[in-house]
């Protein structure tokens, strides 16, 4: 099986210095012994990272402070490899959870860094789900189906509503 755990560490960032929480993924059974093995989950240029999702590949999802920017980005990391998801717009993205076809939601900065839009990313490509005219609206699910679970502020954030997305479409429940 496989287990996320979140240690903290002190770590000196380019110009602050944090506590950081460093992203380990700890590979084999709950049973002590020669059988585990454990992986340290990079940051995007420095070295820690936020996992938030794993599914039954080992891959892992999260966000990380990229080291160039300071920038937020969503990742994606399997076995030695770790993708910076990117932003919609702005300079912040976090990814959420993720589903065994590496499939990844999360919600990103959006229309100038204003808003926050729900996102799906597949392929090498973050797709921006959009939002029922509010500016607040994340993704919080993904199932094998393809299909997520996102909460959407209504026009003029007046009202959320949860709404199950599939087929490029929301459909309010």
């Amino acid at each position: 099986g496989f287990i996320m755990k979140r240690v903290v560490s002190n770590f000196t960032g380019l110009r602050i210095s944090w506590p950081a929480f460093s992203a380990i993924l700890l590979l084999g059974t709950l049973a002590p012994g020669p059988s585990q093995t454990i992986t340290r989950i990079p940051g995007l240029g420095v070295p820690n990272a936020t996992a938030t999702a794993l599914n039954d590949l080992g891959q892992v999802t999260g966000f990380s402070i990229v080291a160039e920017t300071s920038e937020q980005h969503a990742f994606l990391f399997s076995g030695s490899e770790i993708i910076d998801l990117g932003v919609l717009e702005g300079t912040r993205s976090q990814a959420v959870a993720l589903n065994n076809q590496g499939q990844v939601v999360g919600d990103s900065e959006a229309v100038g860094g204003y808003e926050r839009h729900p996102f799906l990313y597949q392929n090498g490509v973050m797709t921006d789900l959009g939002t029922l005219g509010g500016s607040f609206s994340f993704a919080a699910a993904i199932n094998e189906a393809s299909q997520l679970i996102a909460a959407v502020d209504l026009y003029l954030n007046k009202d959320s509503q949860a709404l199950l997305y599939t087929d490029r479409s929301m459909i309010d429940q």
